[in-house]
Order: C-alpha cells, then sequence, then structure tokens
C-alpha cells in the first residue's frame, strides 16, 4: 500500500474545447516502479490483484488536488477531471477525503469532475449512487467515462436521462468515434 501512496503520479492532459482552447485537464493516473513511469495497462491489473485500487484512487486524488491548490494559487481556477473506479465510488471515505483535500488546498469544488470508470452497473448500487449524491450536494461535477464500454450502455443512458445527479459529461471512448 506504501508502494502505491508513494508512487502514484498524475499525468495533466488538457481537454481542449470548440475552440482550440483548453478547457480543462485530465488527470491520468500513473504509478513510478524502479524510475519507471507506468501507464494503466502496466501497472492496473497487478493493483486490482492486490486489492489496492482504492488506495491507488485515494494517493491519485490527493496528488491532483494538491496541484491544482497550487495551480489556483499561482494563476487561477484550474478544472481537472480525475478517474474513480466503483471499488472507490462505494466508499464513504473518498467523499469525506474529497471534501477535505478541496478545503485543505483551497479549490473550489466546481473546479472538480470525477470521472466513473470501469463499465459495469452502478446505478443500482445504493452505496456508489449514496457517494455520487454527496459529490454533487457538495458542487462537485460527475462524468462517465469510455461510452459505450460499458456492460449495459441502453440502461446507462435510460438511467441518466432519469437521474438528478445532473452528469455534467458523457465521454466517448476512442474507438467508438474511430469507426
Amino acid at each position: 500500500i506504501e508502494l502505491v501512496h508513494e508512487n502514484a503520479l498524475p499525468f495533466f492532459q488538457p481537454i481542449v474545447g470548440g475552440e482550440s482552447s483548453v478547457v480543462s485537464y485530465e488527470a491520468l493516473g500513473r504509478l513510478v516502479f524502479h524510475g519507471k513511469v507506468l501507464t494503466p495497462n502496466e501497472f492496473l491489473p497487478a493493483l486490482v490483484r492486490a486489492q489496492v485500487v482504492q488506495d491507488f484512487d485515494f494517493a491519485l486524488l490527493a496528488c491532483v488536488i494538491k496541484q491544482v491548490g497550487a495551480w489556483t494559487e499561482g494563476v487561477g481556477n484550474t478544472h481537472v477531471h480525475v478517474n474513480a473506479s466503483l471499488e472507490t465510488l462505494r466508499s464513504l471515505s473518498y467523499l469525506h477525503l474529497v471534501k477535505e483535500l478541496l478545503k485543505t488546498h483551497r479549490v473550489p469544488p466546481h473546479c472538480l469532475t470525477i470521472e466513473i470508470v470501469e463499465g459495469k452497473s452502478f446505478w443500482d448500487d445504493p452505496e456508489v449512487c449514496e457517494v455520487l449524491r454527496g459529490l454533487r450536494q457538495f458542487g462537485v461535477a460527475l462524468a462517465i467515462d469510455d461510452f459505450p464500454n460499458w456492460d449495459d450502455p441502453s440502461k446507462l443512458l435510460a438511467w441518466l436521462s432519469n437521474t438528478p445527479l445532473r452528469i455534467r459529461t458523457l465521454k466517448f471512448d476512442r474507438q467508438f468515434i474511430q469507426d
């Protein structure tokens, strides 16, 4: 677990708007291991096997919000997206951590979007929905990542059209758009 916390690293990728200007950033999670920066394809399976994905999400969130806080002090509010697994979103500790980190680093909640990843049904999971409601009530935006690579994309769309959570963004998987 210490290895994950000490070596989680965000890479910030710009999100470009319609006028080719940067509107936000996505914090891409990386892990440094023996001096090499690993991509999720290289480290995520091992984190899943070791059951420490939640630890990685927590560590990455802390790094991201600390950086956004530094940007806020230096250049003003900066909006950033960060991924969270369903395992992480089942934990009220994550909601409390988000609130604590935003307050500690003086980052307004509207500067953060949590992207829901994994592609598995979550809309019937009361624990996940409770955390998502708490994030929205606090002012954090929500997004769905990698649509339509979900176990039931039509049910996800039906849920999105009826949820009071106001999901801000539906991100389409690159392969879906290319095809």
